[in-house]
């Protein structure tokens, strides 16, 4: 142990002629395509070089522990935390969802910092005498590196094409009326636009991951659910819903369901008919009997079921009178390749 203390820490340094050829191949290929005017591109090179060589810094021996230190705390934290929610509760007065999302997130970060310093401690100890194998760890974390850096590009520039048309239907709706968008929408669908005219464009229409793997694509879900739990008048319709309310013969379900209907605070909430703001959402949040409701068993399956049901009811009503849903729009290609 006391040569890990004594001993300077370890400073890869890729071979000259390497780190050359590795920076024109990302970083010059960058610059020549940002002059060309294909950002996509240039940003995408960029950030799969700065990923390759922030990989060949940590080794794959790292990367793999801070893998292994995020699946150790995604397995235990909920668990623990739960268990530790009134000590929390007690140290700085949460309550709540918010006390639970506080005890969870805590209590995964101290996992992960611990799990990651003794990876760290061993892995040190293994290849301060293994140059060798030190090496190797460096190139395998530099590919590595590298594919983590072109995924997360495939994940965002894929995901950006999935909102485009979304957003594109927000533009179009906000025109009509000389309406001001959010510079988050015309963001979207400045990178959108900027992907159909990229030469990277082709393969990342052909290889979207949120089309190629259809459990990655959740926008539709997402924005049902936002939609609901952003209307307050909404969601005291999904706690009515016959097929919540028959979960309500359960005593715990009655009983969490008694206490929001029984808080003045939680009815003003629901009962305003004012869009759902910050103030409203903490008052959910801190509100014990919501956290009861949320781990009754089957209540969250029966109210994302009753979600898609009123979404789909919504859809239908929308076909009938001729109008299209907003998750079926066309997209609106600029491709120029």
């Amino acid at each position: 142990m006391s040569d890990l203390i004594d001993t300077p820490p370890l400073k890869p340094r890729m071979p000259l002629r390497a780190r050359l050829i590795f920076v024109a191949l990302f970083f010059g290929s960058a610059i020549y395509f940002g002059v060309q005017g294909d950002y996509v591109l240039a940003a995408a090179l960029s950030i799969t070089g700065m990923a390759s060589f922030s990989g060949y810094r940590m080794g794959a021996a790292s990367i793999l522990g801070t893998l292994v230190a995020i699946g150790v705390a995604i397995a235990l934290a909920p668990s623990i935390g739960r268990a530790h929610e009134f000590r929390f509760e007690e140290w700085f007065g949460t309550t709540g969802l918010t006390n639970r999302i506080l005890t969870i997130g805590t209590i995964g970060i101290l996992i992960s910092m611990a799990v990651t310093t003794v990876w760290f401690i061993v892995t040190r100890l293994i290849l301060l005498s293994r140059p060798r194998v030190d090496s190797m760890n460096r190139w395998v974390g530099f590919a590595i590196g590298g594919l983590e850096g072109a995924v997360a590009v495939m994940l965002f520039l894929g995901g950006m094409l999935i909102l485009e048309p979304i957003e594109r239907d927000r533009a179009e709706k906000r025109a009509a009326i000389d309406a001001e968008g959010p510079a988050v929408s015309d963001w979207i669908l400045g990178i959108s636009d900027g992907i159909y005219r990229s030469k990277l464009g082709p393969t990342i229409i052909a290889n979207n991951p949120f089309k190629k793997i259809p459990q990655l694509n959740k926008v539709a879900e997402v924005q049902q659910s936002v939609q609901v739990l952003s209307d307050p008048e909404k969601i005291d319709e999904l706690i009515q819903h016959p097929s919540i309310r028959k979960l309500q013969q359960r005593p715990e379900m009655r009983r969490a369901v008694d206490r929001l209907n029984g808080d003045p605070s939680i009815q003003e909430v629901l009962r305003s008919g004012r869009p759902m703001d910050r103030a409203a959402v903490m008052t959910l949040m801190n509100h014990p009997a919501v956290l009861e409701l949320i781990d009754q068993p089957d209540f969250l399956e029966e109210a994302y079921k009753v979600i898609q049901q009123t979404s789909n009811e919504q859809s239908s009503g929308q076909q009938s009178s001729g109008q299209q849903p907003v998750n079926q729009q066309p997209v609106i290609r600029y491709s120029t390749f």
